[in-house]
């Protein structure tokens, strides 16, 4: 299933295929807690779309444009919902940008700080991973 997460299904390793469980199961007090939330509450992700204007601080909402999991517009979702957020759409990604793509953090520490299309000059990849990458950002003004 980890397959699905990545844009390509060849990057994936041995180790970070092992992380998965290991990590599920070195706080089993948290997994748990996870699982008994389920029970309690079987929408546990309710819509809160119409509270996302609350929201004042400087976001980054990071999207993967072949995420198989969460649709692209639910990042335009919080772009527009959000007082001061900033929408990055990794090319070449599936779920989790945070691995596919190395220069995450350096544009996470640049919210608030001149924006992230300032840090990053809008191209961001990891070249050891592809060839070539793109991305697009847009700030909400």
């Amino acid at each position: 299933m980890l397959n699905v997460f990545i844009h390509d299904a060849s990057t994936l390793t041995g180790a970070l295929i092992q992380a998965r469980p290991d990590n599920m199961l070195s706080r089993r007090d948290h997994l748990e807690n996870f699982v008994r939330s389920l029970s309690a509450n079987p929408r546990l992700f309710p819509d809160v779309s119409r509270r996302l204007g609350e929201i004042a601080a400087p976001a980054l909402v990071k999207r993967g444009r072949g995420d198989r999991f969460v649709p692209l517009d639910i990042g335009l979702r919080f772009l527009w919902g959000m007082q001061n957020a900033e929408l990055h759409v990794f090319n070449h990604c599936g779920h989790w940008a945070q691995w596919e793509h190395t220069d995450l953090p350096l544009m996470i520490r640049s919210v608030g700080e001149g924006g992230v299309g300032a840090a990053i000059g809008g191209r961001v990849c990891r070249p050891s991973r592809r060839k070539a990458c793109g991305t697009s950002h847009m700030s909400r003004t």
